[in-house]
């Protein structure tokens, strides 16, 4: 894209390695003219996110948030530089922010609608939402109510970051995989017995040691329950089967089917029959990982998603 046509885009989030709004930072800053706005991550917040092993690596946006008017931020530190759309994404982290003043298209992108109390939560995001001119959600389930509120919202899936997440090679040392850091009430049973069945191999990571893991393992193991996790496209751009529940109104039926990109159960007795299946049967297991790689390079990528965002912030451009 020439540089004189590029749209300028103020994006603000608390930034630290592996948050969704990260992943698009790097996606954004390939088409647009990107300045980063928020507070920096400090060592509190990356123990917080499960982050320890960067403690001291922070980022430092290109804004400094002295200020919760990103306009006087703007005028203040990046005089003359006029945002042609303001892009708020939800990274666990919150601040102040007052738009009054920003003259342009203001959107967010809420990402965790659905945890920490499912109606506190919706009456938050609701709350929030009407600051802004759109309103991304990642969990499709809330988008009519959203809609019916009055606001603009549209549904946008998490997604991969294919540079991040790519089969690395290696042997596939792990029957069945999961890559969690809290186990919930209603999954700690399905573990127990995964794990006697199995040796259900439940790890946290991150990053490039994510991709790792996942390509060590010849399936991944998903119990989305109520969410559009993004560990599904993670695990399916290294080239790894996934098997995961369909999370009922999710919209990931929709992106993906059933016995052609992944294994979908909806049962305790089939996620059992269909792992066995699965582990039985290498070369099954290979097709679908193959088609279910193309599908997410081909559709859900976080430059995917960062067209969809700018066919609506600006449906005039090609």
């Amino acid at each position: 894209m020439n540089s004189e046509v590029r749209k300028k885009i103020l994006l603000s989030y608390c930034p630290y390695p592996g948050s969704v709004a990260w992943h698009i930072e790097q996606a954004l800053r390939k088409r647009y003219d990107v300045r980063t706005w928020g507070p920096p991550a400090d060592d509190a917040i990356l123990e917080l996110q499960g982050l320890a092993s960067l403690r001291g690596q922070i980022i430092r946006p290109d804004i400094p948030y002295d200020s919760t008017d990103p306009a006087d931020a703007l005028a203040c530190h990046a005089p003359g530089w006029k945002p042609d759309a303001f892009l708020w994404i939800e990274s666990g982290v919150q601040f102040g922010i007052d738009l009054s003043r920003l003259q342009c298209p203001k959107a967010c992108y809420l990402i965790n609608t659905h945890i920490s109390q499912p109606d506190l939560r919706v009456s938050s995001h609701l709350h929030w939402g009407r600051n802004f001119d759109v309103a991304f959600l990642a969990q499709r389930q809330f988008v009519q109510r959203f809609q019916r509120s009055g606001i603009n919202a549209h549904w946008l899936p998490v997604a991969c970051d294919p540079q991040m997440y790519r089969d690395r090679n290696t042997r596939r040392i792990h029957s069945l995989a999961l890559v969690g850091r809290v186990c919930p009430p209603h999954r700690q049973s399905l573990l127990e017995k995964l794990f006697s069945r199995y040796q259900l191999c439940f790890e946290w990571h991150i990053l490039e040691d994510a991709a790792a893991f996942y390509s060590e393992s010849r399936i991944v193991w998903n119990d989305t329950r109520d969410k559009l996790s993004r560990r599904i496209f993670e695990a399916m751009a290294c080239g790894t089967p996934v098997l995961a529940d369909p999370a009922n109104g999710s919209g990931l039926e929709e992106l993906f089917s059933d016995g052609q990109h992944l294994f979908f159960y909806r049962s305790e007795e089939e996620l059992f029959a269909k792992a066995e299946a699965l582990l039985a049967n290498d070369r099954i297991c290979e097709e679908i990982a193959q088609a279910g790689h193309r599908k997410v390079l081909e559709l859900h990528t976080y430059e995917n998603r960062v067209l969809s965002m700018a066919g609506v912030l600006f449906p005039s451009l090609p």
